[in-house]
């Protein structure tokens, strides 16, 4: 997840959902990539691969003031973070290419959560609803 507003006009904003396909190194001496190259279905600027939403996303560097050190230090990030899962909550407004519901973190409080939940995507075979045990039958322990 992005966790900056990189481009309004392009749809690479805070929050947005993107897939990490690949890190780009220029040398072979850095320990960190130059860039990251991303997929995400809210990007709407011209894509690296044709036919899909790719993008790199570079390093930002910012400077802080350290109050230990006293002192003005840099700070470079990716502006990325790992987006595992979300509360029913958080994806209001939000529409995503598949999901998994988990029904027994309801609580028995259904309708307003099963509504917002059901509703995050576009059809219903990007579904997958989970109860204790359900998901032994797509990952099954051997």
């Amino acid at each position: 997840m992005i966790t900056r507003n990189i481009s309004c006009a392009i749809g690479l904003v805070n929050g947005t959902i993107a897939t990490v396909i690949d890190l780009y190194y220029s040398d072979d001496e850095s320990d960190w990539p130059s860039f990251i190259i991303l997929e995400s279905d809210s990007y709407r600027g011209i894509s690296l691969i044709p036919g899909r939403k790719v993008f790199p996303l570079l390093p930002t560097t910012e400077k802080i003031w350290c109050k230990h050190e006293e002192k003005l230090i840099s700070v470079t990030s990716y502006n990325l973070k790992p987006a595992a899962a979300w509360t029913v909550n958080k994806t209001q407004s939000q529409t995503m290419s598949r999901i998994v519901i988990h029904m027994n973190d309801f609580n028995g409080n259904y309708d307003a959560r099963c509504y917002t939940s059901l509703s995050r995507v576009k059809s219903l075979d990007s579904i997958i609803i989970e109860t204790d045990n359900s998901l032994d039958y797509y990952f099954p322990t051997v």
